[in-house]
Parts: C-alpha cells; sequence; structure tokens
C-alpha cells in the first residue's frame, strides 16, 4: 500500500496516491471502495469514492479540511463493495469485504 503510513504532503497541488494491492477481480456491479476521513472543526467529516482501479489520487478539494490540531491528518482504508441505486438516483454502498488496514497520511 502507499504511500506509506503516516507520509507528509504539502501544498494544494501535491499528487498523493492512494494505492493497495487485490487479488480479488471485481465484477461488473463491483469496486474499490476507498473511504477518507479526517476531522474538520472538531467533528468527524469524511468522503467516500467508488473506483475500478487499484489506485485513486486525492481530490485536491480536500487540502487543509483536516484541522491543524490534528496535524492535517487524514485516515483511508478500502474495501470491495457493490454500488447500488435507488429509484431516486441516491447511491449506496454495500460492503462485499471488510476494510482493509487503516493508514493515514498528513496534507498542510
Amino acid at each position: 500500500m502507499k504511500p506509506e503510513d503516516g507520509a507528509l504532503f504539502s501544498g494544494e497541488n501535491a499528487k498523493i496516491e492512494l494505492a493497495w494491492s487485490s487479488g480479488h477481480t471485481l465484477k461488473p456491479d463491483e469496486c474499490f471502495l476507498v473511504t477518507v476521513r479526517w476531522t474538520e472543526r472538531g467533528a468527524q467529516s469524511g468522503t467516500q469514492v467508488c473506483v475500478q482501479a487499484t489506485s485513486w489520487f486525492v481530490d485536491g478539494s480536500l487540502h487543509l479540511r483536516a484541522d491543524q490540531e490534528t496535524d492535517r491528518i487524514y485516515d483511508w482504508s478500502v474495501q470491495v463493495a457493490r454500488e447500488e441505486s435507488d429509484d431516486g438516483g441516491q447511491v449506496t454502498f454495500t460492503p462485499l469485504s471488510p476494510s482493509g488496514s487503516e493508514r493515514s497520511f498528513h496534507w498542510r
């Protein structure tokens, strides 16, 4: 997995690639669900993205969202999930595997 746990990145334009390995071959309705969590204004916040590849570049809009008091730490994990949409177009993810080990990075 990369980056190394606890890696430090600087600046809004940092290229932060989260990468992992998997022996699972995705079915057409499956994805790798990447969950990124941080503390923002003292409250837990986060985002999820469903990808077909074994890596994902963190969106620049997350820069400086994590509180300075937490040393701008972001935690992330990956699991296999099924993406589903209801009649109203609301997307949900049904986990198909446990989350992998959680890792973190600092983004100042």
